[in-house]
């Protein structure tokens, strides 16, 4: 039976997304041996940027063909490289609703790669920030999870990238970050004062928007953020949509 080695970034989903950073830039960062698999059969976008496709709550036979595409275009070409930014929280996910389980998609991934006479191992790979000490462990929990769902994982050779300065998208890579960290703040000032957030994507790409427009003026805020600085900047993005409601600040902020 022949061997079909299949790569995963697993995320750091705080630095994927929601600027959106091309697939195969992000597999150059860790070999340039990696290809990201498109699936243009489904949608010019599938693919390109992520592959949580694969997990819409759909009825139709779309694992069934990007398995064949992998088989086809694979086995004994460049190895294939998979986005999917949520899988490294997966073992600790809540139960979802809009989406299939990543473990139930990846176990029907390999039963139908199988199913065409090719065996399936999954090497994994994480994208981080510099100053996180637990990449390593996250990706052997990770490891762990999906081999007791009886499938073939491994960490990857050089698994874990930190995001540096010059690295090519590591603005864009550095500033989703910090809009991870923006958007979660204003959410708990939000939920002292009663607001609830209903949509914490749309809050982070906002917040993504407002440093966006610090960098056009030649502001870019550096990691990680400062306790102080992170307070002022939870103030601007506060200012920017819902100061009319919610006032900066004052009785939040720091005394130093």
């Amino acid at each position: 039976m022949s061997i079909l080695d299949v790569h995963l970034l697993a995320g750091d989903p705080a630095l994927l997304t929601p600027d959106l950073v091309p697939g195969q830039d992000l597999a150059a960062l860790f070999e340039t041996e990696l290809r990201c698999v498109p699936a243009y059969w489904l949608s010019s976008q599938c693919g390109r940027y992520s592959h949580n496709f694969l997990a819409d709550d759909m009825e139709d036979n779309r694992i069934e063909v990007f398995a064949r595409s992998l088989v086809a275009d694979y086995v004994r070409g460049p190895r294939p490289f998979l986005i999917i930014p949520m899988l490294i929280d997966e073992p600790s996910a809540v139960a979802l609703t809009d989406r299939k389980p990543w473990g139930t998609v990846l176990i029907a991934l390999t039963d139908a790669i199988r199913a065409l006479g090719v065996d399936c191992t999954f090497y994994l790979h994480l994208l981080t920030v510099p100053f996180t000490n637990e990449a390593v462990t996250r990706l052997e929990r990770l490891r762990n999870w999906l081999e007791g769902l009886g499938l073939n994982a491994q960490v990857a050779e050089d698994a874990i990238m930190r995001v540096a300065s010059g690295m090519q998208h590591s603005i864009r890579l550095e500033r989703n970050y910090l809009s991870e960290q923006l958007s979660a703040t204003v959410a708990k000032r939000c939920e002292h004062s009663g607001l609830a957030v209903s949509d914490m994507d749309l809050l982070k790409r906002f917040s993504g928007q407002c440093l966006e427009r610090l960098a056009e003026i030649g502001l870019r805020p550096g990691l990680p953020l400062d306790d102080v600085l992170l307070d002022r900047l939870v103030d601007a993005v506060i200012a920017q949509r819902v100061g009319f409601v919610l006032p900066a600040s004052a009785g939040h902020r720091r005394t130093r």
